[in-house]
């Protein structure tokens, strides 16, 4: 729609005359209306309108100008125009012409800037290549290409982007002459890496023929093997891409090896797959990530297996394939797998306990089985619901490390309507790493919440019997359920003879994520509280009418209430931001009063302007007034010259 309306207002525009670009030769006319003129000329300039524009080409002023509107003037009098002036201009405004027949692509300029190649000027060179790679004709080529054949290495570097344009530009209906660019620059040895990688990508998004001896690509420099990995990953047919599998088993460098799993996992092709299988195998960590992308049964077994092994290394990264992997039913072997490797965790857990009772006594039994460790995380970081009936009893192991995963799976697959499992060990901490990380697991579930309310008032239950540092952790966990439940438990912990939680009710109060906090805070601000209490209530008040989505009435009568409260600058300065926002006469009256306050003045009358702005048609004679009062009081200049302009509409 916004492109309709600027088409139909170029086209009711009325037409411009060779005498609207007179004022160009005008040496009394500013430079303002000069400028204005060859925009206009730049959306309806035609033929008649060049020589006018020719005219100021090598003006240092008017040049850029000129050539925008010369840009976009059709026909070859503009093309003619800009080439006439080429050996005529100097510096920048030569560059600047190179550049504007470019963008005109039209070959008629082809040869005006070939000959531009061989200048001693290392940017007007880089410039006419440039120019020439866009002009999408044979003569562009062949000025480019014959000229790289002669040039030293220096020049040829200034080159190398010209030539790859107009590869690009001949790709799709000459590929033969592409593919002659391309293996030109890439076969050039003597230019650095940087200039090469863009023909080694041309080659081989132009497909398997262009490229030759794909199989042995590993064996060129470090600079040439990250840019073909670099265009492997752009290809969208794996067809066209080199033979990484066969690469990856010829390559002994570790480094490499790694970066071409990395590929090939990106790639997620099944043809892959028995390579890097066979390298997972063998322990390699990198080649178990890489089938991620590799899924059937045989990959899936080993993973699970791998995931639940002794090798903390490779389960790690069975467990990150796992996480990552998409294929139907993975879930449920995931569980079923979690299911045994408990049950085995159990038995292990009983043999050694009764081998080792002497030796275990008086410590926490360490003997349960570990490698259950990274498939936790997995139904964790994939949010298996159905793995919550396995998790459960891991919550009582004696193994700290299985006990803690365990917590941390259950905050991504409990419901609200569990949270007990969990609350359980907020109340009855083990330690006090366990104590945060049910903490963060809570804080999951309830962010999950369907029901706000109804898990609100299961933390309520538990909070008067529980201690401060609990206390204080079920309050955090209220602000992210939100709702009415919770803001009246936080109501209730704000009278807490405990400074501790006075001070975590108050914060999370500042926090809350809707406007219900609002009459909360005001109590605050009318209570007996600490004066530091009541400030962090005042500055939480303020952002509500700052921030949430209410009419503005009711903002400007909290900000009125706010404002009887308020004793510091500091805050009556938020209160002035906060009246900005509220566009109503009211607001518009309060900050005119804050106009007459020195302290306020400069930010009062911009807040002012603002909302004036937003009721000038509506209410202009308030408007007026206190537009005036802005001009009278203001030592800024912008923010008077904003003032007057709101005068004048």
């Amino acid at each position: 729609m916004r492109q309709l309306i600027f088409i139909l207002l170029i086209l009711a525009a009325p037409a411009l005359t060779a005498q609207d670009l007179a004022v160009l030769q005008d040496p009394n006319a500013s430079l303002y209306a000069k400028t204005l003129a060859c925009k206009q000329a730049a959306q309806t300039g035609t033929a008649e309108h060049v020589p006018a524009l020719a005219a100021v080409l090598l003006d240092e002023e008017l040049s850029h100008p000129a050539r925008i509107a010369l840009e976009q003037i059709p026909g070859p009098e503009a093309t003619q125009a800009l080439c006439d002036a080429l050996p005529k201009a100097e510096g920048n405004i030569r560059i600047g012409i190179i550049a504007t027949l470019g963008e005109r692509r039209d070959s008629e300029a082809v040869k005006h800037l070939a000959p531009l190649l061989a200048d001693d000027d290392p940017k007007t060179v880089q410039a006419a290549a440039t120019a020439l790679g866009k002009l999408d004709s044979l003569g562009a080529w062949s000025a480019l290409s014959l000229r790289f054949d002669g040039a030293n290495v220096s020049q040829r570097t200034l080159l190398v982007d010209g030539l790859l344009a107009c590869a690009e530009n001949l790709s799709a209906d000459k590929p033969g002459y592409a593919v002659h660019v391309y293996r030109q620059i890439q076969g050039d040895g003597e230019l650095p890496i940087a200039a090469r990688t863009g023909a080694i990508r041309g080659l081989l998004l132009l497909g398997s023929k262009a490229w030759e001896n794909r199989e042995n690509f590993v064996d060129p420099e470090d600079g040439v093997f990250l840019a073909i990995l670099g265009a492997a990953r752009d290809l969208e047919s794996t067809e066209a891409a080199p033979d990484l599998s066969l690469a990856l088993m010829r390559q002994v460098n570790t480094d490499r090896q790694a970066l071409l799993l990395d590929l090939l996992d990106c790639r997620r092709d099944d043809k892959d797959r028995p390579v890097v299988l066979q390298m997972a195998k063998k322990g390699n960590s990198a080649a178990i990530r890489a089938l991620a992308g590799m899924p059937d049964d045989e990959v899936v077994e080993f993973l699970l297996a791998t995931a639940t092994g002794e090798n903390a290394e490779n389960a790690d990264a069975a467990a990150d394939a796992l996480t990552r992997m998409k294929t139907p039913g993975l879930d449920e072997k995931i569980v079923g797998r979690l299911t045994t490797a408990g049950n085995e965790a159990q038995r292990s857990d009983r043999i050694e306990v009764e081998n080792r009772s002497e030796e275990l006594s008086g410590h926490s039994a360490n003997a349960t089985f570990p490698a259950v460790v990274p498939l936790i995380r997995v139904c964790k970081n994939r949010k298996i619901g159905d793995a919550t009936p396995v998790l459960l009893p891991l919550l009582s192991d004696a193994n700290e490390a299985i006990r803690l995963a365990a917590i941390a799976a259950l905050g991504n697959t409990v419901s609200g309507e569990n949270i007990e499992v969990l609350l359980e060990h907020l109340l009855n901490p083990a330690s006090e790493t366990e104590f945060e990380t049910v903490q963060g697991s809570l804080r999951f579930v309830c962010h999950r919440a369907v029901d706000p309310d109804a898990v609100s008032a299961k933390l309520a239950t538990v909070y008067d019997d529980a201690t401060l540092e609990v206390k204080s952790a079920l309050i955090e966990l209220f602000v992210a359920l939100g709702g009415r439940v919770a803001i009246d438990a936080v109501q209730k912990a704000i009278a807490d003879p405990a400074e501790k939680i006075q001070d975590t009710a108050t914060r999370v109060l500042g926090e809350w994520p809707d406007p219900d906090a609002a009459p909360v805070l005001l109590a605050v601000l009318q209570s007996e509280a600490d004066q530091r209490f009541k400030l962090r209530a005042l500055r939480g008040y303020i952002r509500i009418v700052r921030q949430m989505d209410t009419s503005n009435d009711h903002r400007f009568n909290m900000c009125m209430e706010a404002l009887a409260r308020a004793t510091r600058d500091e805050e009556k300065t938020l209160i002035v931001d906060a009246l900005g926002r509220i566009t109503i006469p009211a607001s518009l009256a309060k900050l005119s009063e804050f106009i007459d306050q020195p302290t306020f003045a400069e930010q009062a009358s911009l807040m002012a302007i603002g909302v004036g702005k937003a009721l000038a048609t509506q209410n202009p004679g308030e408007v007026d007034a206190v537009m005036r009062k802005v001009v009278d009081v203001t030592q800024n200049a912008d923010t008077k010259r904003m003032a007057e302009e709101v005068l004048q509409r």
